[in-house]
């Protein structure tokens, strides 16, 4: 336990690819829109279709009682913890920290989650600490979670409070660092960067890192479960990883703390300074998506059909934001979606995508509509971007 404190063909453009359960219907050339017409759309469509009053209302009362409601899991408790104050030009960054615990009783993991909420100081920003919804070995990655951690990001975001959704950290100890893990390299793309300290990574790949700095902290006594060895073979992967990408992707800082067992005496406190100081990536130029054990329907701006993706699935994507082009290197799925939107690509113009061997397989112009703007509301909650262009890729395409 943790006592102490420190302060193209086959592709086509797809105006909708899923039916949605309720929402307006866009017919003929009212579903599509100009570039100058974004912002209002947009607006429209976040405010007066994709969240209602009531949904608003729960948001504020989720904040207003500490306490998260997402299908599939028992009420997620929570403290929080403002430090200075935002403006419009400097919005709070938001760091997320899992508690320590695991298959014990309550009144431990409870113990854990106090000590928690005032393990780390920030300088600013929100600190959040939740209360894991179970005590388990696995309890901060089972499938609820994702949501547990994208309706945070939400709540905060439709609050009062002004905050930075490029800037949201996450971090753990021990079981929390477990689920640090898991949760950074199935959804790396919600976070600007994560710190795991003193957590197991199991058997999870790390492919999905390439975009979100990530650091590791063990003691080089925490032999429990074979900690120190399994994360200094994950620091060894990492560094291997930024060799092949040419230092261009999976940054990483890796710390081994010496003479140190499962407790660092806070020597990893300075995981809040080095993921203060970066940005999320939001639309890369390398994507390299690995389904893990819990399966994901987006990564980046990538989407699938969940009911057919299975873990190990993986997809490889470059963008050329420039010069308006897309290449596919590997996809697994009978149907990949790229989503897009102006931020990406000038969508006035023709957009080429090309398979691993250089064969142009599209080229065309993806109109903006309003319809599938919203789909992408749905399905990325606000949280990942905003898209009015799809292009659907089949896979027999790259053969």
């Amino acid at each position: 336990m943790i006592d102490f404190l420190c302060k193209s063909t086959f592709f086509s453009v797809l105006p909708l690819l899923f039916s949605l359960s309720a929402g307006p219907s866009f017919a003929g050339n009212s579903d599509i829109f100009a570039k100058n017409e974004y912002a209002q759309v947009l607006h429209d469509l976040q405010y007066n279709h994709y969240l209602s009053q009531e949904t608003l209302q729960m948001y504020k009362k989720f904040l207003e009682n500490k306490k998260i409601y997402v299908g599939g899991a028992p009420a997620v408790y929570f403290e929080y913890k403002v430090v200075g104050k935002a403006t419009k030009d400097k919005p709070y960054p938001i760091y997320i920290s899992l508690h320590g615990g695991g298959r014990t009783t309550k009144e431990v993991n409870d113990q854990q989650w106090e000590n928690q909420i005032n393990l780390y100081d920030i300088q600013f920003g929100i600190y959040i600490a939740p209360r894991a919804p179970w005590d388990d070995w696995n309890m901060w990655f089972q499938e609820p979670i994702d949501r547990v951690i994208e309706e945070f990001i939400k709540i905060f975001y439709y609050s009062d409070y002004q905050i930075d959704k490029e800037r949201v950290y996450l971090l753990g100890y021990s079981a929390g660092g477990d689920g640090v893990w898991r949760l950074a390299t199935r959804m790396p793309d919600a976070f600007a960067a994560a710190s795991m300290m003193a957590g197991h990574p199991g058997d999870v790949s790390l492919k999905n890192l390439y975009n979100l700095p990530f650091m590791i902290w063990v003691g080089e006594n925490d032999s429990a479960y074979n900690r120190n060895k399994e994360c200094a073979k994950r620091i060894t992967e990492l560094s291997q990883l930024r060799k092949q990408a040419n230092n261009e992707g999976y940054e990483y800082s890796g710390h081994i703390v010496k003479g140190k067992g499962h407790w660092m005496d806070c020597e990893d406190k300075e995981a809040i300074p080095w993921m203060s100081k970066y940005v999320r990536n939001l639309y890369p130029k390398h994507v390299v998506w690995h389904q893990e054990e819990v399966v994901r329907n987006h990564f980046y701006q990538l989407e699938v059909d969940d009911k057919t993706a299975k873990q190990g699935d993986e997809a490889i994507v470059d963008f050329n934001y420039k010069n308006n082009s897309i290449t596919v290197l590997k996809s697994d799925y009978q149907t990949l979606y790229i989503n897009i939107n102006d931020s990406m690509f000038d969508m006035d113009k023709n957009i080429k995508v090309y398979n691993a061997s250089g064969k142009l397989v599209f080229d065309d112009i993806v109109q903006r509509r309003k319809s599938q703007l919203l789909h992408s509301l749905h399905v990325y909650g606000a949280i990942y971007g905003a898209y009015p262009g799809q292009i659907a890729v089949a896979k027999n395409m790259l053969n």
